[in-house]
């Protein structure tokens, strides 16, 4: 119950924080239920990064490129179902990639994903709203840039697919981790 009280409970300052313990975190109060609809998940971390945010907002935009890969995965029956989460650093930025091997996402639907209300899922659904708040809250709050591509891609265990999407997310690290 804390760990959801926390999760939809906003920051209401900056702090500076780990994004592999908010991706971790994010991973965990999910991963049972993604296991149970036969979705494995991987975290791919080749670098420790902090970065200075709002770490229940990241949380939320975690949560809610998973939940998309999920769907995407479910829809199109893929029998191995693979999302895989992978922190890099670059240069001053921290990269976070989420991939899945659902077979990529359109061209029509790559330029208009973070529109508000565009949703490819039935209105029961989807409401169209939660990547473009992810881009919101990367963005305006996290000084941050959000965008989807498809590429050919090797999962951490070794399985190569040639159409998946992957949403990357750049944020600048925390200056103070430099000194």
């Amino acid at each position: 119950i804390d760990d959801f009280r926390n999760f939809f409970k906003p920051n209401h300052s900056e702090e500076r924080f780990s994004v592999k313990s908010i991706v971790q975190y994010s991973i965990n109060l999910v991963k049972e239920y993604y296991e149970k609809a036969g979705i494995e998940i991987l975290l791919c971390d080749s670098a420790s990064v902090e970065v200075r945010g709002y770490p229940n907002e990241f949380s939320q935009v975690i949560m809610n490129l998973l939940s998309n890969a999920k769907d995407a995965l479910e829809e199109r029956g893929i029998a191995t179902k693979l999302i895989e989460v992978s922190i890099t650093k670059e240069g001053d930025n921290a990269l976070i990639g989420v991939i899945d091997n659902g077979g990529g996402i359109c061209d029509e639907v790559l330029d208009r994903m973070f529109e508000p209300y565009f949703t490819t899922k039935h209105k029961s659904s989807g409401t169209g709203i939660g990547l473009y708040m992810s881009k919101q809250i990367i963005e305006k709050q996290m000084q941050g840039t959000i965008n989807g591509a498809n590429i050919a891609y090797t999962f951490q265990n070794a399985q190569h697919y040639e159409q998946c999407a992957m949403i990357t997310i750049v944020i600048p690290l925390d200056k103070q981790e430099e000194s």
